[in-house]
């Protein structure tokens, strides 16, 4: 049986969740992942295979030796008409006084236009600021907003298109994430691409100087385990980061030609902002993973996170955002910032001490363990792909 057979197979039988076990590069060679989706399924989790879970399992015997499990891994799949059963329970809700901002980079095709789109938006009751220049998009609103971009691009398939910010108004706890998900529900359809993100911005406003130390110091020991729940593409050393989120880290050990030990104790002697951003914004430009410059210039009191890829996925925007101002709030709320080591543990080791010392959220700690384990055989992370299964035709990174 092949594989495309044996999934249309199970979908025609209704079952909920189906499990395959495959050795070495099988799951590639055999392009198990398109088969699967076509069947209607989605990747949820794989792991290594244990024969002990599978009492009466015997291995195949070929011709020349038996087959070795050692390298196996079984991937769990389940249909896309399931996928919101059963929700877990929710992550901790946000703080009443939390505040902060999101950009989302899309783009549609030529002929819907941000006028097109916002006419359509306010017949649902939802009004769309469109700023005619520069400046006006810079400034702050109480109200959603489009905004062109000249520094995106068009998907190859689709090279006549609009490219476009969606920028928030100042949000509020859990009032702003229940926005974000309003004006999705309500969107067109979009097209994303690598040359797009999605930028958080959380308010800092009532932090000091130490306060901000403590958050970059945060940031900068587990930028590794960040990088492991992002897109190869959102990661140190990609020509995007490169280019538009450059490693806090990585950018000041070159400027300063120091280790990360020797950044973290600069980053202790910092007495204002603008020591700070010497070390973690070297270069006194926006362009980086953890961006300060609008502290600097006093335009607002935010840090900006401009790693994450560009999403229409709700379920990906809210747990970002979460993560973000949790990373932020926690940060601060220890007592003293701990200078361990982190450089001789596995990423694996960096993502479970993050989020047991310093996120505090089971919830969302498991949404990026499963999102982690979905970019190791699926570069964007998209094997089970929120849009598809609504039938908005949204692709979400």
């Amino acid at each position: 049986m092949s594989v495309a057979t044996y999934f249309k197979s199970k979908a025609l039988g209704n079952d909920f969740e189906v499990g395959i076990a495959l050795r070495g590069k099988e799951f590639s060679r055999w392009n198990v992942l398109s088969s699967a989706q076509n069947a209607g399924f989605c990747l949820r989790w794989f792991e290594v295979f244990d024969c002990a879970i599978f009492p009466r399992y015997q291995p195949h015997q070929s011709d020349d030796d038996e087959m070795q499990v050692e390298d196996a891994q079984f991937y769990v799949f389940r249909l896309k008409r399931n996928l919101h059963r059963n929700r877990q329970s929710k992550m901790i809700r946000l703080r009443d006084e939390a505040r902060f901002g999101v950009e989302l980079e899309m783009s549609t095709s030529a002929f819907l236009s941000p006028q097109m789109i916002a006419n359509d938006l306010r017949v649902k009751g939802i009004r769309i600021q469109i700023p005619t220049t520069w400046d006006e998009g810079k400034q702050s609103s109480s109200r959603w907003k489009i905004v062109t971009d000249n520094s995106l691009a068009c998907n190859v398939s689709v090279p006549n298109c609009n490219v476009f910010e969606l920028v928030s108004p100042i949000l509020r706890s859990e009032e702003g994430i229940s926005s974000i998900k309003h004006i999705l529900q309500h969107f067109p359809s979009v097209k994303l691409n690598k040359s797009m993100g999605f930028h958080v911005h959380v308010d800092v406003g009532k932090y000091g100087v130490g306060d901000l130390v403590k958050i970059f110091k945060q940031f900068l020991k587990y930028e590794d385990a960040i990088d492991s729940m992002m897109p190869r593409s959102r990661r140190t050393g990609s020509n995007q980061s490169n280019t538009y989120f450059k490693s806090n880290l990585e950018m000041a050990k070159q400027a300063f030609r120091k280790s990360k030990e020797g950044i973290m104790i600069s980053l202790s002697a910092c007495r204002s902002l603008h020591d700070l951003a010497h070390i973690v914004n070297p270069s006194g430009q926006r362009y980086y993973k953890l961006n300060m410059q609008n502290l600097i210039q006093g335009r607002q009191t935010t840090l900006e996170f401009r790693q994450h890829s560009s999403t229409a996925d709700f379920d990906k925007i809210s747990a970002w955002v979460r993560f973000c101002i949790r990373l932020c709030e926690n940060s601060v709320s220890l007592e003293q910032s701990p200078m361990f080591n982190l450089e001789h543990t596995s990423v694996d080791e960096q993502f479970d001490d993050l989020f047991r010392n310093l996120i505090r959220d089971s919830v969302l700690y498991d949404f990026y363990r499963k999102r982690r384990q979905l970019l190791a055989v699926d570069d964007e992370g998209d094997a089970c792909c929120i849009g598809c299964a609504s039938g908005r035709g949204m692709c979400s990174k």
